[in-house]
């Protein structure tokens, strides 16, 4: 027959079930403490290398960055288009000047 909610437990099953929150709280509190001790390291290597632990600063620092970026790469990719128009230019110009000495 299933117990009801108000009944009387015995010691050793409130011990038990005791022993179960303790175990599980240690578990936490030493998932806690790592993430902690991890976000404290994370957030020195943010001021060194960022000169800020805030986080709004280090997001309007990494929208900066991704501009600069995205601006970065629209240079490249032209200055590449460049390159690859005058390589086009210089090809044809040795391709004609061949057939014309044939």
């Amino acid at each position: 027959m299933a117990k009801s909610k108000s009944a009387i437990h015995s010691i050793e099953e409130l011990t038990t079930r005791f022993r179960k929150l303790d175990t599980e709280k240690t578990r936490v509190q030493t998932l806690l403490d790592s993430a902690s001790q991890r976000l404290e390291e994370l957030l020195e290597e943010a001021e060194e290398k960022f000169g800020t632990r805030d986080l709004k600063e280090l997001k309007s620092k990494l929208k900066d960055l991704e501009r600069e970026n995205l601006t970065m790469k629209k240079q490249y990719q032209a200055q590449l288009e460049s390159v690859e128009e005058k390589l086009a230019r210089l090809d044809n110009e040795f391709e004609s000047q061949e057939s014309t000495d044939e």
